[in-house]
């Protein structure tokens, strides 16, 4: 998830959340939920159907809920139902909160929903249950060797927690894995198999993968084949150091 904007029902962004920095679109905020709120109305007019998801050319999509008093629009790199469902308990939890000022004709600056930061916050750390204790354990492991190229992800849901990247190209791409895993995750549900480790080769870049008991490191290799066994040891000193 890349970041979460609610939008009254006049077209306002009252409340906006980042769940990353790495989220790179420059767009206006508020001229842009004017453009949602415009589309949920067309929509609401058009469609028999509530319309879930809108994709904005191939790397992200906007998730779409309308509630009673507001739009709420969840930035993202994929449709995944479980993100929905955050999304929508979000939308109802920020309406239970502030109905009263929601409703009133007035315009209420966006600093009064403030406090519904930390809602967030704790709503998305208990959807994604991340290890807190483990996961700086992984970052100071990973810091003291040479990998440099990393994403780090709890294993709930496959969300990235922690993201290391030096290479250009590695970040152009990075933000492909999440998908991958995604996929690769609900493939090993399905077929009742337990994923573990691997190797995914590309025509410019490996990727390993390497996984704990609360996370998965996905490590990202653009180096030539003469560097290979180098990486291969470095990744085997990874995982006695974390087992």
């Amino acid at each position: 998830m890349l970041g979460l904007n609610i939008i009254n029902k006049t077209g306002i962004l009252v409340f906006k959340h980042e769940f990353t920095s790495t989220y790179d679109e420059v767009i206006d905020e508020d001229l842009n939920a004017g453009l949602m709120s415009a589309i949920f109305s067309a929509l609401r007019e058009t469609q028999q159907e509530t319309i879930k998801a809108i994709r904005l050319r191939e790397n992200y999509v906007f998730l779409l809920y309308e509630g009673v008093l507001t739009y709420g629009v969840l930035s993202t790199t994929e449709e995944d139902p479980r993100q929905y469902d955050f999304l929508r308990e979000l939308v109802l939890k920020f309406e239970i909160m502030y109905t009263k000022v929601l409703h009133e004709e007035t315009v209420v600056e966006r600093h009064f929903f403030d406090g519904f930061q930390d809602i967030v916050k704790k709503m998305y750390s208990e959807m994604v249950e991340i290890d807190i204790a483990s996961l700086n354990n992984l970052i100071k492991v990973l810091g003291n060797s040479k990998i440099r190229n990393y994403l780090i992800y709890e294993t709930k849901y496959f969300h990235p927690v922690f993201k290391s990247i030096n290479d250009p190209y590695v970040n152009e791409h990075a933000d492909k894995m999440t998908q991958i895993f995604h996929h690769i995750m609900d493939f090993s549900k399905h077929a009742n198999q337990i994923f573990s480790t691997g190797e995914l080769h590309f025509e410019s870049m490996k990727i390993f993968t390497v996984k704990t008991k609360s996370h998965c490191i996905a490590i990202f290799d653009t180096t030539t084949d003469k560097g290979k066994g180098f990486m291969r040891k470095d990744l085997n000193q990874l995982q006695k150091k974390l087992t």
